[in-house]
């Protein structure tokens, strides 16, 4: 049976048409063969196996035989150990009654070795128990007593025997030794196991040979059936079908299925012959079109990837051009904001000193005039900034400058700032805004311009009416957000106005631009600068009512933009802000020392334990001077004093040694810039780095600008505050005229031929003669991130021409020549640099 199976596995791949590649018909009389001589290899291997195995009914008859045998044998030991186990505990038992018994009746008479009284009682107790064969009592020390033997034993006799003690009240007096007969009980085991065989094998027989006729009808007959009816597909009758009784299993009735399909199958082929003829033709037809449009498909595909390629090179181009023009557009932005904004500078300078001037010398008529022209540069310059700002945004080039900032000093000066517009309609203006709001982080100047703008629209569309800005902390989400609101009871707004209010280049209506002016870019670019910081912008307006801005921006935006926002965000680090000492010692105490005394002398002090940290930090750090001392582990101070000096970047720092070897010839040889001895004088220490710090500051101002007229301006501007006024049309002559004039302060613009205000600021920085010297940036450019990293902890100052009127100017120079020279004066000559500030 099993080779019929694997005969049939291998029929149906032989059916397979997978793997034929000649000719169709050839392909079906191959099939027939390899099925025919499969099923004759298979018939001939079950005729020779036959007379090597057994039916399988002998099989299963000899399987249940032995079987049942060894469970028989199995059950009637099982019978014996449980019939022999229940014996011994009933010996037990009578054996514990017997000598309970006697010993009751006895233990005097023990006791007495009273033998006479012991034998009668002896003899009156086992004559009730055919079983005792024998019965023997000793006394505690073994000697007997008495004794007993029955006279009239069976044939038959299977001795076993018990020892118990005699007690009384818990002691021992003796001994009894039973032994009892149990011939007759072992004669009872062994007839009732022989009687468990008999009927366990009997039974077991019957169970196998109703088992062996159901194997008969259910398994031998079917899979006889089946193998004759492969018989008659080996023989060629492949029509006839096969039906197996209804009570045949399902296994049987699936097999005998295949059969019959494997009969249908060899009986269809010759029907397949005619149809794989026919698709032999179709296919040969299939072919010759199949070898046309493959030709077809060639020529269009080369035609195509020229096409592409073509293509391509186009994008690329047309990216190229694209590149190129946002390039150009990006250095257009850059260079109008610096053309549009330098004569703007120069005509609001100009017009706000003339005005003073015409003041100071009673031309009163000429005033009105002066401040018309002063207002509308400022107008135009206002108009400048929105559509280089709105050109930036759309450009994705507008970045944040992230600050922590306290919010009530930002509403006081946006209300101050504010405050002309709001008097000029007659409108009066109401804050709300708690004192302890505490701070926010955001980009100052964009809330800043965001603010003035809302107020300033406020203003504008409000005649003899309110303006209210009120500013609270809200909740959101687990986060913190700022809410500025401003309201005012101008001419309001309609539904449909309200959809194109953000808009750039877009206000309500034609009549309303005609009215009130403007271009309509204020509103889009606070709309956008409050996207970038995180938040948003909402309106509601009932037009004749008024309207309500509301403003909500996050305490702590997200540091990196969301995908798709415009803009960047630029963080700006901390700017150092003190003189620093290296000191190379290794002594932790000298350390300790130098950074106290020191640091209350308004030094930073870095410490380095031995010669290789030293160099390390030295390159890092660029201190402005270094303290080494000569006594050190691995390199010693000699070798770190020529590695110093032979380092073009390291050489200008002054070397002070501090050492208790006295070998001033040697180190002044080296280069060192002075030699102290061990232990240190702190004052004289002290005095020694205040020697090769800056030069005390004057009050000298010097102009760096490549505009006359601005530096003409600016000049003027300053000289009114009493303070001399020196000029500079580029930064080269700016750095000859700092090493030949102490200034107090530098006015410097960026964009300049020949060294730019870039080059300037950073070569003067490199010396630390010059590191004290403030810088106040007063230039046109838009700076980017980069730029501001560069200038951030190098100047003081970052003020956009044109957004500063003469007083703020003067004051700004004021404050910082006073704190420079005060703190000159006290004895620590580099500046506190504050954060820079972008004014706008």
């Amino acid at each position: 049976m099993l080779h019929n199976l694997k005969g049939i596995k291998t029929i149906k791949k032989i059916l397979r048409f997978e793997s034929w590649k000649g000719n169709p018909q050839d392909k079906t009389h191959h099939q027939e063969r390899s099925v025919l001589s499969v099923l004759s290899g298979t018939l001939q291997i079950d005729r020779e196996d036959a007379n090597q195995h057994w039916p399988l009914w002998l099989q299963t008859g000899v399987t249940l035989g032995v079987a049942i045998l060894a469970v028989g044998f199995g059950a009637g030991e099982l019978v014996r150990y449980l019939e022999t186990d229940f014996l011994f505990r009933n010996l037990d038992e009578q054996t514990d009654r017997t000598v309970s018994l006697i010993s009751a009746i006895s233990v005097d008479s023990v006791i007495a070795q009273d033998r006479p009284i012991l034998e009668t009682i002896i003899n009156q107790a086992v004559s009730k128990d055919p079983t005792i064969i024998a019965l023997e009592i000793d006394n505690d020390e073994g000697q007997r007593l008495a004794a007993w033997n029955s006279d009239d034993l069976p044939q038959s006799v299977l001795p076993i025997a018990f020892t118990r003690n005699i007690v009384y009240e818990g002691e021992v007096f003796g001994r009894m030794r039973i032994e009892l007969n149990i011939a007759e009980a072992d004669r009872a085991i062994n007839a009732h196991v022989n009687k468990m065989r008999v009927v366990s094998i009997g039974g077991l027989l019957l169970l196998t040979t109703i088992v062996i006729i159901l194997l008969n009808l259910f398994v031998i007959r079917p899979v006889d059936r089946i193998n004759r009816r492969l018989l008659g597909l080996a023989a060629g009758d492949w029509s006839q079908k096969m039906t197996l009784p209804g009570r045949s299993s399902q296994e049987f009735v699936r097999l005998g299925n295949s059969v019959n399909l494997l009969g249908d199958v060899l009986d269809s082929q010759k029907q397949r012959e005619a149809e794989l003829e026919r698709a032999q033709k179709e296919l040969d037809t299939s072919h010759r079109l199949l070898a046309d449009y493959n030709q077809t498909l060639e020529q269009k595909v080369e035609q195509r990837t020229t096409e592409l390629a073509e293509s391509i090179e186009e994008a690329r181009e047309a990216r190229a051009i694209a590149e190129e023009a946002s390039k150009a557009k990006s250095a257009f932005l850059a260079n109008m904001s610096h053309e549009l904004r330098t004569p703007m500078n120069a005509i609001i300078g100009y017009s706000e000193m003339l005005q003073e001037e015409a003041e100071d010398l009673g031309q009163d008529d000429f005033v009105p005039d002066l401040k018309k022209i002063h207002h509308a540069g400022k107008h135009l310059l206002s108009l400048i900034n929105d559509i280089l700002d709105l050109s930036k945004i759309e450009a994705g080039r507008m970045e944040l400058y992230l600050e922590t900032f306290a919010i009530a000093p930002l509403i006081e000066e946006v209300v101050a700032t504010v405050h002309p517009l709001i008097e000029k309609n007659s409108n009066r203006l109401s804050v709300n805004c708690p004192e302890n709001i505490g701070a926010m982080r955001a980009d100052l100047t964009k809330v800043r311009q965001s603010l003035l703008n809302l107020l300033s629209n406020a203003s504008k569309f409000t005649d003899n009416g309110t303006i209210v800005l009120s500013v609270s902390r809200t909740m959101r989400n687990g986060s913190g957000w700022i809410k500025f609101k401003v309201s005012d009871t101008g001419i309001g707004l309609s539904p449909e106005h309200i959809d194109n209010l953000f808009q750039a280049f877009t206000q309500a209506d034609i009549s309303t631009t005609r009215k009130y002016g403007g271009t309509g870019l204020g509103l889009s670019i606070t709309q956008r600068f409050c996207q970038m910081m995180g938040g948003n912008i909402r309106v509601e307006s009932e037009l004749g009512t008024g309207s309500t801005f509301t403003v909500v921006l996050p305490t702590q935006p997200q540091e990196s933009p969301a995908d798709g926002d415009e803009g960047a965000i630029a963080e700006e680090p901390e700017p150092e802000t003190k003189t620093t000492i290296l000191v190379i010692d290794d002594d932790p105490t000298i350390h300790d020392l130098l950074k106290r005394s020191l640091g209350k002398q308004g030094f930073q002090v870095k410490t380095a334990i031995d010669g290789i940290e030293g160099l390390r930090l030295a390159k890092t750090l660029k201190p402005d001077a270094i303290t080494l001392d000569v006594m050190m582990p691995g390199i010693d101070g000699w070798g770190i004093l020529s590695k110093l000096k032979a380092d073009p970047e390291l050489a200008h720092i002054p070397v002070i040694m501090m050492s208790i070897v006295d070998n001033k010839n040697l180190g002044y040889a080296l280069g060192a810039s002075d030699y102290l001895l061990k232990p240190i004088d702190l004052n004289q220490l002290n005095a020694v780095l205040q020697k090769y710090q800056a030069d005390s500051l004057s009050d000298a101002v010097m102009v760096v600008d490549d505009d006359p007229m601005t530096r003409e301006m600016i000049r003027r501007q300053v000289e009114k505050g009493d303070w001399q006024v020196v000029e500079a049309g580029n930064g080269r002559e700016a750095l000859e005229i700092v090493v030949t004039n102490p200034l107090g302060l530098i006015v410097l613009d960026l964009m300049m031929p020949e060294i730019d205000g870039f080059e300037f600021v950073r070569e003067l920085r490199r010396q630390p003669q010059w590191r004290s010297i403030p810088i106040i940036v007063l230039t046109a450019k838009e700076l980017s991130a980069t730029e501001r990293q560069k200038l951030n902890g190098a100047v003081e100052k970052i003020m956009q021409k044109g957004s500063y009127d003469r007083q703020t100017l003067l004051e700004e120079i004021n404050s910082l020549l006073s704190s420079a020279i005060a703190r000159q004066n006290n004895g620590c000559s580099n500046r506190q640099l504050p954060d820079t500030v972008a004014v706008t």
